[in-house]
């Protein structure tokens, strides 16, 4: 598939000037990640990617020349990526909705995420949906958060009624450290719901996911959303479980929920419970 491609690389030079090399347009024939190798350098690399790939990801790693390449990063050179701000503009605020279709299960099972011994803070699924927040617009800073119980009571593994301590309806407000204004709903008691949806509001446009998955974008001008491509193979897929057996098993290396990624989602999560608890905004990172 023919993506266009622009590379423009900023070097700072003995912290004295600045030399920029700007690389013409270039055409690439690419099904697979690409690598820019960048020697002797410290300062900073923009990418500017085609829009239509989605879940793209820039990693940054510096080396000393000569060194094993399975050594550590160096650190004493300091080093940043972004990506450009592309045909959609500046994020200005994204609805995320997480609902079951289903209506109330009153007297419904017992299972381990409405039971904190298991479950702890992570309430339904916010700690994966913020996991994937993290890789699309990075932390959040600020969270204000409402629960509620709507099933107060479910039955155990021996049919007994006992009390739930996990909410079954959340309903989160966060910013974003560029300040975009975040909306997430969860809930288990919403039926007849339009289920799960993805809202993401740009300054030049928006882009729209469905339950299924499919994508429909506009911008400025247009007078309604048209569908994107999302081929099956520029999807991300759930296999953290996998991983992580993969990983202990000296096959592959953890890349979509690192141990780092999951303390950071964690430390979310929590904010989301004292928010509820407390009725305060709470601040990012905990003190």
């Amino acid at each position: 598939m023919q993506r266009i491609c622009f590379i423009l690389i900023v070097a700072l030079v003995g912290c004295q000037s600045t030399y920029v090399l700007k690389l013409p347009p270039a055409t690439l024939d690419v099904s697979g990640p690409i690598s820019v190798d960048v020697r002797s350098f410290g300062g900073s690399v923009t990418l500017i990617a085609d829009p239509d790939v989605s879940g793209a990801t820039i990693s940054v790693v510096q080396r000393d020349i000569g060194n094993d390449a399975n050594r550590e990063p160096m650190s004493r050179i300091g080093w940043s990526a972004s990506v450009e701000v592309g045909p959609f503009g500046e994020v200005l605020s994204v609805e995320i909705q997480r609902l079951r279709r289903n209506f109330a299960e009153l007297e419904g099972v017992l299972d381990w995420r409405h039971d904190r011994e298991f479950s702890g803070y992570n309430t339904l699924n916010l700690g994966a949906t913020y996991e994937s927040m993290l890789r699309w617009f990075g932390p959040g800073d600020r969270v204000m958060a409402q629960t509620k119980m709507h099933v107060g009571n479910r039955k155990n593994a021996d049919g007994e009624s006992v009390a739930v301590a996990i909410p079954d309806h959340v309903d989160i407000l966060y910013e974003l450290t560029d300040k975009a204004q975040v909306h997430m709903r969860f809930s288990e008691t919403t039926g007849l719901s339009s289920g799960n949806q993805t809202w993401i509001h740009g300054s030049e446009g928006t882009i729209y996911v469905d339950g299924r998955l499919n994508v429909l974008a506009g911008q400025r001008g247009d007078s309604e959303l048209t569908p994107l491509a999302n081929p099956p193979r520029q999807q991300a897929f759930y296999r953290v479980e996998e991983e992580f057996i993969n990983a202990i098993r000296g096959v592959e290396e953890i890349t979509m929920a690192r141990f780092e990624t999951g303390v950071q989602y964690m430390e979310w999560t929590e904010a989301v419970h004292l928010s509820a608890e407390s009725g305060q905004a709470v601040n990012l990172p905990l003190a």
